[in-house]
């Protein structure tokens, strides 16, 4: 009864109620950069129904599989932060597949301050959350 409650007021105001089956979670391994970019990339498949037209990326985290300790996301551009998998990434929603690139990008202050980018040695696993709009 509670749910059904919950269910016509978020009708009446105008939200809308999602339900698991419209969500799908990610997980993989992107390699370790050994080639001439400075970032390391990967292209995967979408999940069966989604394409770039009906879905939104809504969380995606990353986790260094050598400490393999925990899973970040977001990063303060530390030069450390590659070890917790606090790296900057760009996730593009393609035609034909989701494309993930990640830096090991830092900054060192000073007067003028500097910034880095170190190719990431290790591989790095990800995970990211799709919803359907």
């Amino acid at each position: 009864m509670v749910m059904l409650v919950l269910i016509i007021l978020l009708i009446a105001i105008g939200s809308k109620v999602v339900y698991k089956d419209d969500f799908a979670i990610l997980n993989g391994t992107i390699p370790a950069n050994t080639g001439s970019n400075s970032y390391s990339q990967i292209e995967i498949n979408y999940p069966m129904g989604y394409t770039k037209e009906n879905c939104v990326i809504i969380a995606s985290e990353f986790n260094n599989s050598k400490s393999n300790t925990i899973y970040s996301t977001g990063t303060i551009l530390n030069v450390g932060s590659h070890v917790t998998g606090a790296v900057p990434a760009a996730i593009s929603l393609k035609d034909n597949g989701i494309d993930i690139k990640i830096s090991n990008v830092f900054t060192v202050s000073g007067d003028p301050a500097a910034v880095y980018v170190q190719k990431i040695a290790v591989p790095i696993n990800y995970k990211i959350v799709l919803m359907k709009i």
